[in-house]
């Protein structure tokens, strides 16, 4: 069930940059359920303890920015949510946590990730503070059932290295149908660019807002950055091999075609003699035929 699945995860988020881009991720691929999404986040935002508010916070800045543009149902869906719940988290929280959090709406702003109206809502139900408890209105579904955060969940780890036919060295002509099949059922271009939009933190594209405020966020996000080298160095190398088994697939169909048109030349040579050969036939033919005929009169007297 996905709401069962949704909430478990958010119970399972920690503070370090993959888990809250793993978790981004895994709601963009959802874009179907982007509204349940949405309304889910914002019910276990408020049902957090006070000292995971901020967590929920960066998820959504890492949501908002990453599906502007890949999947902006989800851009729109937290949007709305957001008015809903941030206020309270923002007035529940320490003024360092404040901080933070008006730091993530200016980036927000700064880079018109959502409308201005949403933002100025925002900004007017936080100056004026909110009253009440944490109850958020969910007009999709009833909201699933608020469960005990687990141990933090360790960080998950990047794809394995992927793999595909290797297509035969060039050679004899007689490895062309073994490599143009193998080739053809490799995938290694999909596979890899697949992957690389499942697994690699957007901030090493460009996208979103590094937050790394402490020591352990920074350690947890260089060693995802060596995880990034590395994997984005093995993909390097099995597209150069990719590459080259194509190059060595090209020189087979070139050779394949300089040996088909030596051929056609010699079936031509061989249909030019054969015509000489019909034409000299049929001179013959009417020779004979010729011949028959004087005969044929020489017959009658």
């Amino acid at each position: 069930d996905f709401a069962v699945s949704f909430v478990d995860k958010l119970a399972g988020l920690n503070e370090t940059q993959q888990s809250i881009n793993t978790l981004s991720h895994w709601v963009r691929y959802h874009h179907q359920k982007a509204k349940q999404a949405a309304d889910i986040w914002a019910q276990e935002a408020l049902n957090a303890a006070p000292e995971r508010h901020l967590l929920f916070v960066y998820l959504l800045n890492d949501v908002l920015q990453t599906s502007r543009r890949r999947a902006p149902e989800v851009c729109d869906a937290f949007a709305a949510r957001m008015v809903d719940a941030v206020p309270y988290i923002y007035t529940s929280s320490s003024p360092p946590v404040r901080e933070k959090i008006m730091r993530i709406i200016n980036i927000l702003e700064e880079r018109n990730v959502v409308s201005t109206a949403q933002l100025a809502g925002l900004r007017a139900r936080i100056g004026g503070g909110r009253s009440g408890g944490p109850s958020v209105p969910s007009p999709s579904a009833p909201p699933p059932p608020h469960r005990p955060p687990p141990p933090a969940s360790q960080p998950a780890p990047m794809s394995p290295p992927l793999t595909s036919p290797r297509a035969p060295t060039a050679g004899t002509l007689q490895q062309l149908p073994d490599c143009l099949r193998q080739l053809q059922k490799s995938d290694v271009l999909e596979a890899i660019t697949s992957a690389q939009e499942r697994d690699i933190n957007p901030l090493f594209l460009g996208e979103g807002e590094l937050v790394a405020d402490d020591p352990a966020h920074l350690e947890a996000l260089m060693a995802e950055s060596d995880e990034v080298v590395r994997m984005l160095t093995r993909h390097q190398s099995e597209l150069k091999s990719e590459l080259e088994d194509r190059k060595r697939l090209i020189v087979l169909l070139c050779n394949s075609v300089m040996a088909q048109e030596q051929i056609c030349e010699q079936l031509q040579e061989a249909i030019e003699r054969t015509e000489g050969t019909t034409q000299s036939a049929e001179r013959t033919h009417s020779q004979l035929l010729e011949k028959q005929a004087d005969l044929d009169k020489i017959a009658k007297y």
